[in-house]
């Protein structure tokens, strides 16, 4: 919030007489002023929140319409959801999916799949709010040693042995330890072999602490 907008907020809630009010925000409204809109609509439970959309979104600023319908209660929320879609940006997508009541969270979705964003496509597999198989298979397909791990480590109803085959493919001791450790289901014995192979004494110390005669060691 620049100083303009806290200074025309403080203006406003020091004005008692509401016709006074309402004079001052139809000067504002024509001011067309987005972020100085949505300042008011979200602090002021009496202003003419519509006529304030309606500034917001033909500004067509998709984080100033998330924010909107993300903070600004009593509107129909979809033509700014569909500015926030239109933006193709992945952060925004995820963003209003996770946090605005009655989001389209199918075209939201199809957002971060058709770029095939492997950070939102994890974060979006966390809110567990649809299939989860096309954020999954995108992030299979990536190769990306972290996130498949990430994944596998936790999201419910993961592939694990589909991850975990990555990592044990790619021979690195750590991420077969970091595997081990963290990912229930795993194939304990495949990670030990990649680790003691690596040679790596400390990964090797690491791996008896946390395995060596525990149940958890495969047979």
């Amino acid at each position: 919030m620049n100083e303009d907008v806290k200074r025309i907020i403080e203006i406003l809630r020091n004005t008692q007489l509401e016709f006074n009010r309402k004079k001052l925000e139809e000067m504002i409204i024509l001011r067309n002023d987005p972020e100085l809109s949505y300042y008011i609509s979200r602090e002021f439970s009496w202003s003419n929140k519509e006529a304030h959309k309606k500034v917001v979104v033909n500004s067509k600023d998709p984080k100033l319409c998330y924010l909107f319908a993300r903070n600004v209660n009593g509107i129909n929320k979809s033509d700014l959801e569909e500015e926030v879609i239109d933006s193709n940006d992945s952060m925004l997508n995820y963003e209003y999916a996770a946090n605005v009541s009655g989001a389209d969270i199918k075209r939201h979705a199809q957002v971060i799949i058709d770029k095939k964003d492997l950070m939102y496509c994890y974060l979006f597999a966390e809110l567990h709010v649809m299939d989860n198989t096309p954020f999954e298979n995108i992030i299979l397909e990536s190769g990306d040693l972290d996130y498949n791990y990430y994944y596998a480590a936790n999201i419910e109803g993961a592939n694990i042995k589909a991850h975990e085959k990555l990592i044990l493919d790619s021979k690195c001791a750590y991420r077969s330890l970091k595997f081990a450790t963290y990912v229930e289901d795993a194939d304990i014995e495949a990670h030990k072999k990649i680790i003691y192979d690596s040679g790596d004494q400390v990964l090797i110390n690491m791996f008896k602490n946390n395995f060596e005669g525990k149940a958890k060691i495969k047979k």
